[in-house]
């Protein structure tokens, strides 16, 4: 691996310590996508200032040249006459043929793409029509392209171009004008500044080979198969069963014999000219450091960013054969994956989940062959697999899963189960998850099979006695399973087993263990009843039975839910209480006005009362003006006009008396 000269790096002349330093780390996620040694990567740096982008690339330049004969990155000027720069790329390679046999390969930079914007609309459509054949071509190459563009082309490729889009690797955005000296000691200062530890925990984290990882509170993930039902003949759940990530694996990394330095201290050695390795081995034990938080449940984006400056520095220093490589380079995936889900902006996720996906790759590269490490190799492509199902959340979403469960299956190739039974069972898991979410998009028939293999699968390797929350949680997402599947086939039967599936999880998700667990499978269960009652050919008695039952679950999950939202801090569920309130409202109001049920007139006015009281309290909990809002509304008018059936204007004032008077104005001109 080459090595680097302390970093500098351009930023703004009036740019915060903020912006200084996101320059700093772009910068260094860039020269080390450029210093791992992976094939046929496309990579896109985004800066808008012309100055500021001519520096930086020369600066990669100047730091990456390597002999005898060729450069390690080529830097292209664009051709505005023919945009087509493949054929740059391929002129270049006459000249240097021995490039194309390299075990390093070139990296291609392309420069001046600005300049079509003053060129005339064909030579722009000639460039885009370029990108779409990049696809065709990579895999015939052995190169990498770094693209430059200035942020309009940035966009203007992301929307005409998706099947270039999608072969993107890795996206590092620059801000500001160049300052020279091009130094960077204020961004430095501002991370000295903040090394001391910052408070926090992690949970769901993909399995580690360096990082025995605790479990975090406030994750995004969302375990559980929670349903919401928007509509009388159409139950539908709404939210989807995510992976249960797997538990994390012992640490095998070669920790390198220094004693913790500071990052003050680090960069001294670099102006000393300390040996490489020494230094290496000095931003490594530091990463170690913030590897140790982080394990200590001190997750937040602050110290995983620590954590993956440090790493990253380390392996700029380090020989590519070092020991430890492979490992670090999937706990940076690690770290940028969990970073993904602490709640940043959206352009940072999806940078985040990128370069994530980056680092794994850059892992299982590094093992050499499966074979050589199996069980590495199997967590690496099981963590690989987590990131894709991410990525499936922002776009794209039946390619990434695709990519997902073509992780996770080639994680069980080297995961046997008869090595390490849970950990083939929580894969197993995650795969179905995967084919759950692909089913919304494709072939539901079929991939929701699969899913329900997968989760039968993995149900085999754990016990309710010893593993009870995650069989419990297992049996959650069967259910969802089962009840998705009884949409295409055998509805009866599929609803019975979702049933079962769900009250198995109960017996372990308590009030008492996992409150807000337990009302979200109560939540479900309440809505696989609803959908059972609306079967074609049900004798009344058995709708009638199904429909008090479906009132039940949701009593419980609207109870559970209300005493975690008065507890301090509020605990949140991760189902539409609003929801949960109509849907109990609509079951009610079917019990009131079905005359084929055998239920007392007097009884069926208390449901009739109750289900107006449902509608209520879900209008007080969404927006106004919403299409939510007026569908609650039109549930209200209908359950107050079947008052005034039953009783002409006494029964529809006494309705009205139960209203809030902040929805009368809405009510009253409907009715």
């Amino acid at each position: 691996m080459t090595r680097n000269a302390p970093l500098f790096i351009a930023v703004t002349k009036t740019a915060s310590p903020e912006t200084a330093t996101l320059n700093l780390q772009a910068y260094q996620r860039l020269q080390l996508s450029l210093l791992l040694g992976l094939r046929r990567q496309i990579l896109i740096a985004v800066c808008d200032n012309s100055q500021l982008r001519d520096h930086l690339a020369q600066q990669l330049h100047d730091e990456l040249e390597k002999p005898p004969r060729y450069p390690h990155l080529v830097s292209l000027d664009l051709n505005l006459e023919n945009p087509a720069f493949l054929t740059q790329v391929g002129q270049w390679l006459k000249q240097y043929p021995q490039a194309q046999h390299s075990k390093v390969p070139c990296t291609f930079q392309i420069l001046g793409i600005e300049k079509l914007t003053r060129q005339p609309a064909i030579v722009q459509r000639r460039f885009l029509r370029h990108l779409q054949t990049i696809a065709r071509y990579l895999p015939q190459l052995n190169i990498n392209l770094l693209l430059w563009l200035p942020r309009p082309w940035f966009h203007n490729v992301k929307q005409s171009v998706p099947e270039f889009w999608r072969w993107r690797t890795g996206i590092f955005e620059f801000e500001g004008e160049l300052m020279v000296p091009p130094a960077i000691q204020s961004a430095i200062e501002v991370l000295k500044e903040s090394l001391q530890g910052i408070p926090a925990k992690i949970e769901d984290v993909p399995e580690s080979s360096a990082i025995p990882l605790s479990a975090r509170q406030g994750t995004t993930s969302k375990e559980g198969a929670f349903p919401l039902i928007k509509s009388l003949k159409t139950p539908r759940i709404k939210e989807v069963p995510a992976p249960k990530l797997p538990a994390s694996e012992p640490s095998e990394t070669v920790q390198p014999p220094v004693e913790r330095m500071s990052l003050e201290e680090i960069e001294r050695l670099e102006q000393e000219n300390y040996p490489p390795e020494t230094i290496a081995a000095a931003f490594i034990e530091l990463g170690n450091t913030y590897r140790d938080r982080v394990s200590g449940g001190k997750g937040d984006s602050e110290t995983l960013s620590y954590a993956i400056q440090a790493y990253e520095r380390g392996l700029q220093w380090s020989e590519d054969d070092a020991p430890m490589v492979a490992n670090i380079l999937n706990d940076l995936g690690n770290f940028y994956w969990m970073r993904s889900r602490n709640g940043g902006k959206l352009p940072e996720t999806l940078a985040d989940l990128e370069q994530a996906v980056q680092y794994y790759q850059a892992a299982a590269e590094k093992l050499g062959s499966p074979e050589a490490a199996p069980g590495q190799y199997a967590m690496i492509q099981n963590n690989l697999g987590a990131a894709y199902s991410d990525l499936s959340r922002y776009g794209e979403s039946a390619d990434w899963l695709q990519l997902s469960i073509s992780a996770y299956e080639e994680a069980l190739r080297y995961r046997p189960a008869a090595v390490d039974p849970q950990k083939y069972g929580s894969t197993q898991n995650n795969l179905g998850t995967a084919y759950w979410h692909l089913a919304q998009y494709q072939d539901p028939l079929n991939h929701l099979k699969r899913a329900i293999a997968s989760y039968e699968e993995s149900l085999t390797y754990y016990s309710p006695e010893t593993a009870s929350m995650q069989w419990a949680m297992i049996q959650n997402n069967l259910g969802t399973a089962y009840w998705n599947l009884a949409q295409y086939e055998q509805p009866e039967q599929c609803l019975q087993r979702s049933i079962e599936c769900y009250q198995a999880s109960l017996q372990y998700r308590t009030p008492e263990t996992v409150p807000a667990a337990h009302a979200a499978t109560q939540n479900n269960l309440g809505t696989t009843y609803w959908h059972l009652s609306e079967l074609e050919g049900m004798p009344p008695e058995q709708q009638q039975e199904s429909l008090e039952r479906a009132i039940a679950a949701y009593q419980f999950a609207l109870s559970v839910a209300e005493e975690l939202a008065h507890q301090d801090p509020p605990i949140p569920v991760n189902f539409d209480l609003a929801a949960t309130y109509n849907n109990l409202g609509l079951v009610r109001y079917q019990l009131a006005t079905n005359d084929e049920f055998s239920i007392e007139i007097p009884r069926k006015d208390e449901y009739l009362e109750a289900a107006l009281k449902n509608h209520i309290q879900a209008a007080t909990l969404v927006e106004s003006p919403s299409e939510t809002y007026n569908t609650t509304i039109n549930y209200m008018v209908r359950a107050i006009r079947l008052f005034y059936q039953k009783g002409d204007l006494v029964g529809q004032n006494r309705a009205l008396s139960l209203v809030p008077g902040q929805f009368l104005p809405a009510i009253l001109p409907r009715l």
